[in-house]
């Protein structure tokens, strides 16, 4: 396991004694499947583009854009389309 460390312990430990073997271990870092499962993967925090305050509990805040007017086919699916509108509305608010 002694040839299994870490990019930088083991760049580090090969430096004195051999000192451009950089190439070869970066080559050996690629094949070998234990020292790929040890490179760490870089992750960075997503955020939107714009500046929202971010809530505690998911969810809490919804934005919905809406991009053209909704046409329903009966006057029965309009009074359901503004009471599910008024039920989220009254739902966010609290």
């Amino acid at each position: 396991m002694k040839e299994h460390l870490a990019e930088k312990k083991t760049k580090n430990r090969i430096a004195m004694p051999f000192g451009k073997m950089e190439f070869l271990y970066a080559k050996q870092l690629r094949v070998c499947h234990t020292c790929q499962l040890r490179i760490k993967v870089k992750t960075n925090d997503i955020s939107l583009i714009e500046d929202r305050e971010r809530t505690k509990i998911r969810f809490q805040v919804v934005n919905a854009d809406i991009l053209g007017p909704i046409v329903p086919k009966s006057p029965r699916v309009i009074s359901m389309a503004y009471v599910s509108l008024t039920i989220l509305i009254a739902a966010g608010m609290k």
